[in-house]
């Protein structure tokens, strides 16, 4: 009995258990910009049509932009409409390459049917790029 034991103490003492992890904190840092910091564009908008079947997309809508309104993000249930605008908000970003930031977007939406719906969202936004 002893000899048994003895071979599970040591076989105790020889296994081991590991966890190896890493973090950083995130800093939040505040950077004041100016109106005078950016070179802003015209009124610019982007308009995409999406006809949905039942609720489900019948065309691609895989490649979608979204304005973070909080660095905490809420998921939870998405119209139809939310996912047309987020095909419309890559779109407007897709065809004005090279901005760094959006101001005031602005949504039109139109939407028709039931089982068979429409939907039509046009975005408008100021784009502006950081001055060198």
């Amino acid at each position: 009995m002893k000899k048994v034991f003895l071979i599970l103490f040591s076989a105790f003492l020889v296994t081991s258990c590991s966890v190896s992890s890493s973090s950083i904190k995130e800093p939040n840092n505040l950077v004041e910009f100016d109106k005078n910091d950016f070179e802003f564009t015209d009124q610019i908008s982007a308009t995409t049509k999406i006809n949905f079947l039942f609720g489900f997309p019948l065309s691609n809508t895989k490649k979608i932009g979204r304005f973070s309104k909080n660095s905490i993000q809420i998921i939870g249930f998405r119209t139809k409409l939310d996912k047309a605008e987020d095909v419309a908000i890559y779109k407007l970003l897709k065809e004005h390459p090279g901005y760094d930031v959006v101001f005031y977007p602005k949504f039109e939406t139109k939407s028709s049917g039931f089982i068979f719906t429409n939907a039509e969202v046009t975005v408008t936004a100021r784009l502006a790029k950081l001055k060198k």
